[in-house]
């Protein structure tokens, strides 16, 4: 019997049922099928497919060229499985796939689980196993814009499951195989330290000492001369224990010991800490591949750490956004995923500084809580040292100061660290290179489909009217809309025109909707609000009485009777805290929740403001920001 209708990407795109390949026409077809099967949840927009096949420059008959493609891909793929593509709104989704790729990604964790557990001869049958279904570049025969940013981040996913092999060879007595086949990947990627690691161990343990230190010696002049590096903190300690003639290096008769050096096989800690992903997750797809292509940025680099932060207003879903991304790129970093909550704005307890979060992150990553160091340059140190030539995901949610990440990030190569905060942490860019994401509110058609994903699409289809006004009351804000959701799903024989009716507005409004659907809700604005200097808020509440969400500087000017200059950093400093946006050069716009809060609480007491006599002025179109739309 055959094993039905297949996809393959890992080499040729190319589709096969009961081992016979399908003819899948034209190449611009082939990246179409290609768009789909990478998609996530195997599905795209037809919007997404129109930038994939042809980027900025696509012609105005595009879409319809797309329906073309994809009717002549439904009729050549149906002979052999029905419904195997069906339309889903303004686009396409792949039913019942079976792809290579996700056979590769399932053995690859199959095997990891297996090391884990000491059983390395089966994980590495297994990682081989997997990349035997390489069977060339990745998309080949593919030539399209999105083709390029996939490919690179397909040969990271080989290229770190076949170093995890080659460790678990090195570590099971394997060295001297390992070594040849390490010297030929050396010749392909000179920059890759763990490679450099590896390949020095092999030849140790092989009895090829003077040849593991001329590997560290052209590996050094190498990074001087392309990178103007030294090596980091991993390749160095090999290099000193084989200067050395450490024995400790060796693995123990019968032992199985290897792997990285200093550790047993097996020993690594990997982390798993992101919260789970939520069911109802809608929208953000534009968001979600501004950091796909900042991931596959980075892995041209493949010797620095990638930073991202992402910014918005308090309940615009950021930390959301960064764990659902987290999840969907979780099996590019084999070594662990780490997630931590500063509590930079409230909730939870007192903010966490670097020292407290460093002690938490080492212990995550298997030392004992009283073998870390107490000063935060040990802490510092210790981390680095643990990350090197690791690929870890880092998020950092939560942060309310840019000065506090510097220690929280890998020293060297391969991991990526995520962060959220409500402030623009603009000194990351200029610091450590970080992009920036500001995150905007969900368009309506997205504000509605997740009011509607959490009551029920009957329930919500019935009263369509009502739903439009709930979201509009809501201010198409996530955390208000779920709230609001949650409290209507309580209430099942209550008409949606009701709940709408009973949205609380005017003054009050903010601290009505916290008490009476969620106290977070409130809370967050509050922490917002209160860290602002006393002219800020004054200004802020001010702007909030108006009748008019949107205004110039000048009109802010006029309002508070301060100088146009004064006016502009107090601006600034509302912005900062994503209090409103500055939608276009000097014209600003107030979100409606935020407004309804502010003359709430403009005249009201609150938490000491910073000591500052003049805020600072918000760094505008900082170079290697990722602006929203």
């Amino acid at each position: 019997m055959g094993d039905g209708l297949r996809f393959f990407v890992l080499g040729r795109v190319s589709a096969r049922c009961d081992g016979v390949e399908v003819d899948l026409g034209s190449p611009q077809q082939r990246a179409t099928l290609a768009a789909l099967l990478l998609g996530d949840g195997r599905r795209a927009s037809l919007d997404s497919l129109v930038d994939a096949l042809w980027g900025p420059v696509a012609p105005p008959t595009a879409p319809a060229v797309i329906r073309t493609y994809v009717s002549r891909l439904r009729a050549v793929l149906g002979a052999h499985a029905p419904s195997v593509i069906e339309t889903t709104g303004r686009g396409y989704a792949l039913s019942a796939v079976r792809l290579d790729l996700d056979e590769f990604r399932a053995g690859v964790s199959r095997a990891r689980n297996l090391a884990a557990e000491g059983d390395v001869p089966r994980a590495v049958a297994l990682l081989r196993q997997g990349l035997a279904l390489w069977s060339g570049e990745p998309l080949e025969g593919v030539d399209a814009p999105f083709a390029g940013r996939q490919r690179a981040m397909l040969e990271e996913l080989r290229l770190a499951a076949l170093e995890e092999c080659l460790a678990l060879e090195v570590s099971c007595g394997a060295h001297r195989e390992a070594a040849v086949e390490l010297s030929v990947l050396m010749d392909r990627h000179p920059l890759r330290e763990r490679l450099r690691e590896l390949f020095m161990l092999a030849l140790y343990r092989s009895g090829r000492r003077t040849e593991a230190l001329e590997a560290y010696d052209a590996g050094r002049r190498l990074f001087a001369d392309e990178l103007g590096i030294d090596p980091g903190p991993g390749l160095r300690e090999v290099h000193q224990r084989v200067l050395e003639d450490d024995r400790g290096l060796l693995p123990a008769p019968g032992s199985g010991a290897g792997g990285r050096p200093g550790q047993m096989a097996g020993s690594w800690t990997s982390p798993s800490q992101l919260p789970p992903v939520l069911p109802v997750f809608t929208g953000r797809a534009e968001e979600l591949e501004r950091l796909d292509a900042l991931l596959a940025d980075s892995a041209a680099e493949p010797h620095t750490t990638a930073l991202v932060a992402i910014d918005g207003m308090s309940g615009v879903g950021k930390t959301t956004l960064a764990v659902r991304w987290a999840h969907r790129v979780a099996d590019r970093f084999p070594d662990g995923r780490l997630y931590l909550d500063l509590r930079g704005f409230g909730g939870g307890g007192p903010a966490m500084g670097p020292a407290e979060a460093l002690h938490a992150l080492l212990v995550a990553l298997g030392v004992p809580g009283n073998g870390v160091p107490e000063e935060l340059a040990a802490r510092t140190g210790l981390y680095r040292s643990l990350l090197s030539g690791r690929r870890v995901l880092v998020v950092l949610d939560n942060v309310s100061r840019a000065q506090d990440v510097g220690p929280l990030l890998p020293g060297h190569g391969g991991s990526c660290v995520v962060v959220t905060s409500r402030t623009c942490l603009a000194g990351l860019v200029a610091g450590h290179g970080a992009r920036l994401l500001s995150l905007g509110l969900p368009s309506r058609a997205d504000a509605r489909t997740l009011f509607v994903s959490r009551v029920g699409a009957e329930r919500a289809g019935r009263e369509p009217e009502a739903v439009d006004a709930i979201v509009a009351g809501c201010g198409r804000l996530p955390q208000a809309l779920a709230a609001v959701a949650a409290h209507t799903v309580s209430r099942c024989s209550f008409p949606l025109a009701q709940m709408a009716a009973e949205l609380p507005t005017g003054p009050g409004g903010v601290s009505e909707l916290g008490h009476r659907y969620d106290g977070a809700l409130r809370d967050a604005f509050s922490w917002s609000f209160d860290r602002l200097s006393t002219p800020a808020r004054h200004l802020l509440a001010l702007l909030a009485r108006r009748g008019d969400a949107e205004f110039s500087r000048s009109a802010a000017a006029d309002l508070s009777g301060e100088p146009e200059d004064t006016a502009a950093l107090l601006l600034a400093e509302l912005a900062d805290a994503q209090l409103l946006t500055e939608h276009l050069p000097g014209h600003h716009r107030l979100h409606a929740v935020v407004r309804v809060y502010a003359v709430e609480h403009g005249r009201g007491p609150g938490r000491p403001a910073p000591d500052r006599s003049a805020p600072s002025a918000r760094t505008v179109g900082v170079v290697g920001s990722v602006p929203s739309r």
